[in-house]
């Protein structure tokens, strides 16, 4: 039996699927988080499934990319089904690069999510269809840096989000108490990793890879 936990913020959706896994596939879920810090936390108690269903885009928090990290460094044993709304090519490469081999795009189908699992247990990868990558296009990416991937933290992330709450640079820096040099400094460093050249133009890409809503 397959030993299978799911770290999703969607409670009814999450609840949805657990309780209607088992009529498809053998499974035992043994946990279920409603946040990524959560997930991390459940590991650390040594509750570690065969194979873990994670969400990337966490309202709250820390995003799932986190947890990826973390199993990678800790528990690469554990197979990861990245399951998520998100249906740009990003946010799949940096799975892939993070080691996670199952990528299902949220459509309520249990037949694909539960194809995605036998898969990745297997050793195999899943990705949807209108993503296919050649095993060569895998290990590049595998290999190749994403810088917004190791640099992005929530709190790097509060430039933006006070210039979306309608702040001006200047208004922005006293919030933070910071120089206006410095925090547009600290933009362009944002810039530079999202390839972007506006506030606008960052907070597209942001939503695209699940750090904004």
């Amino acid at each position: 039996m397959i030993k299978l936990m799911m770290a999703d913020d969607h409670v009814g959706l999450r609840d949805n699927t657990l309780k209607c896994l088992p009529d498809y596939i053998d499974v035992n879920v043994i946990g279920s988080a409603s946040s990524a810090e959560e997930c991390i936390t459940l590991l650390k108690q040594g509750i570690i499934p065969d194979v873990l269903i994670l969400d990337i885009n966490f309202p709250k928090g820390i995003p799932g990319y986190e947890v990826a990290k973390y199993i990678k460094q800790n528990h690469p044993t554990i197979a990861v089904v990245a399951y998520s709304g998100l249906t740009d090519k990003e946010p799949i490469r940096a799975m892939i690069h993070l080691g996670v081999k199952g990528f299902v795009i949220k459509t309520g189908r249990m037949d694909e999510l539960c194809g995605a699992i036998h898969k990745v247990l297997q050793g195999e990868f899943y990705y949807p269809s209108e993503f296919l990558f050649t095993a060569l296009e895998i290990e590049k990416i595998k290999t190749t840096p994403i810088p917004w991937l190791d640099y992005i933290t929530p709190e790097k992330l509060i430039p933006v989000q006070l210039m979306a709450e309608g702040l001006l640079q200047n208004e922005a820096a006293v919030k933070l108490n910071i120089s206006e040099s410095t925090f547009r400094k600290r933009m362009k460093t944002l810039y530079d990793l999202t390839k972007t050249n506006s506030s606008i133009a960052l907070a597209d890409f942001l939503r695209k890879i699940g750090l904004r809503k």
